[in-house]
């Protein structure tokens, strides 16, 4: 074993970097702790040497139980001031006034709506990683010096139970002296290890898993940490007990519950190095790569692993979704996105630490789609007919954009309002207004206020299925004519079986989702009959760009689809 030890401080003397030179520091430290615990251990004779060792070991527990104490009333503080703060923005004006008026417009109307409480925790995880141990080592110095005049004190009491100053007496002080030493060496030991420790677990993450790793970091790591954290005395340190030292130290209560900082700090460089590829100076959203699709849903998974970067991200999300509701915050985008992406916002601004990761990894597997598809472009342009053509178009599995987005919406519960979202756009769609606009709402709440009629009739209320579902088509037949959504025979024909199979025998309360549901069937048929080359909603001299079949557009002979 001892062996090893040697080995490690020859190599590291060898290499010569930062971080050899540094363990060789450490070597060095060590021994001159041992040198002098045993030189003034054999001065001082066995009972002097246990009592300087009781009270330089005292100290080492003070010091861990102050450290303890100050990071709570650190918290406590800090969360009593958030809490009065109430909101970011009103937290840093108190203790900077003014700062925020120098801030990006984006981030003004966020902070004004973030909870003050998680922005202080998430500084917490600062305070604790670094600031702790830096106290841990200065109050030990300090009481170590202070307790040496109680060990004076002590030791002249010490001579009736003392064994001289015979042969005996010199070794065992000697040993005891030793193992005051090591306690020395230790208390700095143990922060550096847990440092170490931390920047050893943040290395995958920030070096193996990315394909373009940071410069910078990359430097740091093969100078200082990599031949650091390999420090053979740090295991040693950890393995007797100087792991639980440094976690209980870099612990904070939050809420009743403790939080190991250490780990939080390595969800949160997990997290970031995730977004790096997506975050790069001059990345196309528009176009994502693989990579970057793969980082996005990367980040998603490791936010859940991190309760700190949920909680702090929960808030930005919601403040965010809260601004745009209040007419705080503007999304730069219309038309068809303006609608899906205020809808996205709705469900943001009621976004919790529970609910963080399903929301966000919903929202980039709809981003993902609606790249993929073809969309993105046509959506961010606003209204034009290529939104509709677009939208309408099947792929080889038979399933439209609206399905494809379907699918998915409907494996969450919390996305009724970006469903509600996608039916606004089909119908604004099917009645070729694609203006997208306040109009857009309008359309959809006359519609839904119509088809809860149509919806709420049951089968049981009628003598024969015959005339359950003529009622349906007379309501329905108004419910969409009334809203200018003209619908042929054979479509109103399919909307009523479909309704008729899955609402004739519904009970309860009619919701956003059986009218989303239900309108969704109407833009289905719609679809079926664009493939077809027919139009179920506009006069037949009108031609649909990508409607027609080969060489034939839906008005008429001839008329090609791009023409």
């Amino acid at each position: 074993m001892f062996a090893k030890y040697v080995d490690y401080f020859n190599a590291s003397m060898a290499k010569g970097t930062i971080g050899s030179m540094i363990s060789v520091g450490i070597f060095a430290f060590i021994a001159l702790c041992a040198f002098l615990g045993i030189y003034f251990g054999a001065s001082r004779g066995f009972s002097k040497s246990v009592i300087r060792l009781f009270t330089v070991g005292a100290s080492a527990i003070c010091s861990i139980l102050a450290v303890s104490w100050i990071m709570k009333a650190i918290v406590s503080y800090a969360a009593k001031g958030s809490g009065e703060a109430g909101t970011v923005d009103a937290l840093l004006e108190s203790y900077a006034p003014g700062v925020t008026n120098s801030m990006p417009e984006l981030v003004k109307p966020i902070l004004s709506e973030m909870d003050a409480g998680t922005a202080t925790i998430f500084v917490m995880m600062i305070v604790a990683i670094v600031i702790a141990p830096i106290l841990f080592i200065t109050f030990f110095y300090l009481l170590r010096f202070l307790t040496f005049f109680l060990y004076k004190l002590l030791a002249g009491l010490a001579g009736a139970i003392s064994y001289g100053r015979g042969l005996v007496s010199i070794l065992l002080g000697a040993v005891v002296g030793l193992a005051q030493g090591i306690i020395i060496a230790a208390v700095v030991i143990i922060p550096i290890s847990g440092l170490c420790n931390i920047a050893d677990e943040a290395k995958a993450p920030l070096l193996e898993d990315v394909e373009e790793p940071n410069a910078y970091i990359e430097m740091a790591y093969n100078t200082v940490i990599n031949d650091l954290a390999d420090n053979p005395v740090f295991d040693l340190v950890d393995a007797y007990g100087g792991k639980i030292v440094y976690d209980q130290m870099t612990a904070v209560k939050i809420e009743g519950e403790k939080k190991d900082m250490g780990k939080e700090c390595v969800g949160a460089v997990k997290v970031i190095a995730d977004i790096i590829p997506v975050a790069k100076p001059g990345t196309d959203w528009f176009h994502p790569t693989e990579a970057q699709k793969d980082a996005l849903e990367a980040a998603v998974a490791d936010i859940g692993d991190s309760d700190l970067i949920a909680s702090l991200l929960s808030d930005i999300i919601r403040g965010a979704g809260i601004s745009v509701q209040k007419g705080k915050l503007n999304i730069p985008v219309e038309g068809a996105a303006k609608v899906l992406v205020n809808d996205i916002m709705g469900m943001f601004a009621t976004t919790t630490r529970e609910t963080v990761e399903g929301d966000l990894d919903l929202v980039v597997d709809v981003y993902i789609i609606v790249c993929d598809r073809g969309l993105i472009d046509t959506l961010r342009n606003g209204a034009t007919d290529a939104v509709r053509d677009i939208l309408t178009e099947k792929d080889e599995n038979g399933k439209t954009s609206v399905d494809v987005l379907m699918d998915r919406l409907n494996e969450y519960d919390r996305a009724h309002h970006i469903i509600t979202s996608l039916t606004k756009v089909s119908l604004s769609i099917m009645q070729d207004s694609l203006g997208f606009d306040e109009d857009t709402t309008e359309l959809y709440e006359n519609v839904k206020e119509d088809l809860t009629t149509v919806l709420n009739h049951n089968k049981s209320d009628f003598e024969t299925e015959e005339e359950y579902k003529q009622a349906v088509s007379d309501d329905l037949d108004k419910a969409l004519t009334d809203n200018n959504l003209n619908v042929d025979e054979e479509t109103k024909k399919s909307m009523v079986d479909y309704i008729a199979d899955n609402y004739g025998e519904h009970e309860g309360e009619i919701t956003d989702k059986e009218i989303n549901d239900a309108l969704l069937s109407y833009y289905q048929a719609y679809a079926d009959a664009l493939a077809k080359g027919e139009n179920p909603t506009l006069p037949d001299d009108v031609v649909i760009p990508g409607a027609g079949g080969e060489g034939e557009g839906a008005g008429g002979e001839g008329e090609g689809a791009g023409e």
